[in-house]
């Protein structure tokens, strides 16, 4: 797992490998989901976010295998980043899709109240958005052109996943492509 310090703020990289068939079941449930859940997004972008369902009602082999993959990440991550004790657990707060039509984007938000982030990349074509962090810090200080804010993006590629600190601003980019982008999003917290 490759992971970079940025801003100061360190964000993680990784490939799951042999996915193929995985991410096939897991945007079968995606758009299963996405066609039965009513609520209208809180987003200007339009992006479909599932975060009012509870994707763990879901069961699926392929979220579960996604999860456990995840959860051995985000615990690696936090070895290197935060002081954890051979008492701290992991502990995934929320689990939602996004999913992307052409066009669609995401503002710039982050998730406060939790230690860590993630987004895995279901389906991503070329040109379906980059996911941009922002220098929080500077933003919180007073400089709110996000312009003006240093940034560092990442390509959607299928099957990659990045994690983060759940404080950092992020946005994701408009997807140019005619396929639609499908992201799973979960946070984390620390306990014990």
């Amino acid at each position: 797992m490759l992971i970079e310090k940025w801003f100061p703020t360190f964000i993680a990289q990784d490939a799951l490998p042999n996915v193929s068939l995985i991410n096939e079941q897991l945007a079968v449930l995606a758009y299963k989901i996405k066609e039965s859940d009513s609520t209208v997004t809180q987003w200007r972008c339009n992006t479909y976010s599932s975060i009012k369902v509870d994707i763990k009602e879901h069961k699926s082999d392929c979220m579960e295998y996604l999860l456990s993959q995840i959860v051995e990440r985000v615990f690696s991550f936090a070895e290197k980043v935060e002081p954890i004790t051979s008492n701290t657990k992991i502990e995934c707060t929320g689990v939602w899709f996004n999913i992307a039509e052409r066009t669609q984007y995401q503002e710039i938000h982050s998730h406060i109240g939790d230690h860590f982030s993630v987004v895995y990349y279901v389906q991503a074509g070329k040109d379906c958005g980059d996911i941009v962090f922002h220098d929080t810090k500077s933003f919180l200080c007073g400089n709110s052109f996000a312009k003006e804010l240093p940034t560092c993006a990442y390509k959607a590629r299928e099957g990659n996943l990045l994690v983060f600190k759940s404080e950092t601003l992020h946005q994701v980019m408009p997807n140019d492509s005619e396929k639609d982008r499908i992201s799973v999003a979960l946070n984390f917290k620390l306990v014990g």
